[in-house]
Formats: C-alpha cells, structure tokens, sequence
C-alpha cells in the first residue's frame, strides 16, 4: 500500500503546485469496442514494462462494469476507486504500490457507478488523473469496453487512444464505430491499434488495412497499426493462474518483442513532451 509519507507529498504537491507545471501530455488510455479483446492484460503488460524500464508508472482500472486488474495480479484489494467514489477519499490515497516503479489504483468492487447519477463524481475522477498525471512518467488507463460519455471524457484528456481489437470482422468494425462516435462526438484524433490474439502477422495486418481502408475513406481521423499480437497460450494460462508476474519475468520472444513494441511507445511520448516544452 501506497505509504502514508508518499501520499501527503503527492497530495502536496498536487494542492499546491499544479499551477506551476503544465500538465504533461502522458496518459495513454486503452480501450475497445467489445470485451475478451485482451485489454486489460496488455494495458497491465505495458505498465510492467514501462516500470521495469525505470520509468514510474500509474495504472488505473477504469473498467466500471467488470474491473479486473487486481484479479490478474492476485492481490487484494485493500483500496480501491470504491474509496474516491463512495467514501470520499483522495485519489492519490487510494493508490497500491506494487513496486517503487508501479502503483495502481483498483477498480470499483461495490456497485458500479451509474453515469446518469454520477457525472458529479467521474468529472472529479478525470480532474484528479490529470492532476496525479504530473507526478508520473505515464498514466495508464485501463477503461471498460465499449464507449460512453465518461469515456469520451477521458480519451479527450489522452495523448494517446489505443484500441485493442482481434483480427475477426466484428472486432474490426467495433474498433471502427468506436472512431466514429468519437469524432462525431469530439473531432477527429489519432488512434493507435492493438490487435490481440492474432491468427497471424498476416492475418493481423489484413485486418488492420480494411479497418484503415474505411476510416480514410469515410471519417477524417487516422488510425496506426501498434502491434500485432499472436495468440500465446503461455500467456492465456499465466492469465487463468492468475500468476501473469512470473510469465513476464520469464524472456520468452513474446516478451521481448513486446517489450521492444512498448518502448517504441516510450520514445514517441519522450519527444512530444520534448517539443511541447521548447514551445514554451
């Protein structure tokens, strides 16, 4: 858990000097259009990287519906967005360290939030993020499938919007409406594209080409292929097992790949950040 020393230097900070830096621009949020696409265990597999790679990382779990990050991790709960959301507690005493590089802050394991009922406290949700956002190298968001106001929200307030998808047509076509109402709702971004548990590199590329196809012919928003990714049974099984530390501990060419996929994603947000500061 999250020290009691760490937490009144962060809230300090957070009260009284969030006007003195501009916000950095390091949220990466996932999501998808259906749920089984695989997010929240890349979204936890990027956190892991990024933290082994010495940067100092946040994940949150902002399935609403079905949070499952600490189910992945076997850890217990002991905090969690039930504390924010229901018991008034500060974000950033809510947090779990799992390592000096990696904390995390649980999803909702009370009811889930009614969106209707609750704007007054998701918008105080994304204020906090991105108030906590200047104290890491990278916030990762972990969001439920399918898209909504809240969502629209927090990909708004997200230097990068990845989509995780799989390679079948309906995954594809979820991955699409997903741009649509966003831009039909926001304006026109940029998206980058997971595709999780791949038949093949063929197959995945085939898939991301048709999605790409109909998203210049008939939206103005771009979308990047980010990864291909293989169904790997290791993996599935370390998922089950609930012991998805150990399989990342062990340097499978998966891992390695991935790792090299994920630090790619690392210096593209190094040199925007970079060039943001120099327009200053």
């Amino acid at each position: 858990m999250i020290t009691g020393q760490l937490r009144r230097v962060i809230e300090f900070q957070v009260n009284h000097k969030q006007n003195v830096y501009s916000e950095k621009s390091n949220i990466v949020s996932f999501i998808s259009g259906k749920g089984g696409t695989g997010k929240t265990v890349l979204s936890l597999l990027t956190a892991l990287t990024l933290a082994k790679n010495n940067s100092k990382v946040l994940l949150i779990d902002l399935d609403l519906g079905f949070p499952n990050v600490n189910i992945l991790l076997n850890e217990r709960a002991n905090k969690s967005l039930d504390d924010f959301c229901y018991r008034n507690e500060e974000l950033s005493s809510v947090i779990t360290e799992i390592d000096k590089n990696l904390h995390i802050v649980f999803g909702l394991s009370e009811n889930p939030l009614n969106l209707n009922s609750a704007k007054h406290i998701l918008r105080s949700l994304v204020t906090e993020i991105k108030k906590l956002s200047n104290f890491y190298d990278y916030v990762l968001l972990d969001m439920g499938a399918s898209i909504d106001e809240f969502k629209l929200w927090i990909l708004k307030n997200s230097m990068i919007k990845m989509i995780v998808t799989n390679d079948d047509p309906a995954s594809i076509m979820d991955a699409y409406a997903l741009i649509k109402i966003y831009e039909n709702s926001e304006k026109p971004s940029d998206f980058k594209l997971m595709i999780n548990k791949s038949q093949s590199l063929y197959e995945g590329k085939e898939s991301f080409l048709k999605l790409n196809k109909a998203v210049n012919s008939f939206l103005k928003s771009k979308v990047e292929l980010f990864a291909v990714i293989p169904e790997i049974s290791d993996l599935k099984k370390a998922v089950n097992n609930q012991n998805i530390l150990e399989f990342y501990d062990i340097k499978s060419d998966f891992i390695t790949s991935f790792q090299s996929s994920v630090l790619e994603l690392n210096k593209f947000i190094q040199l925007h950040n970079i060039n943001q500061s120099t327009c200053f």
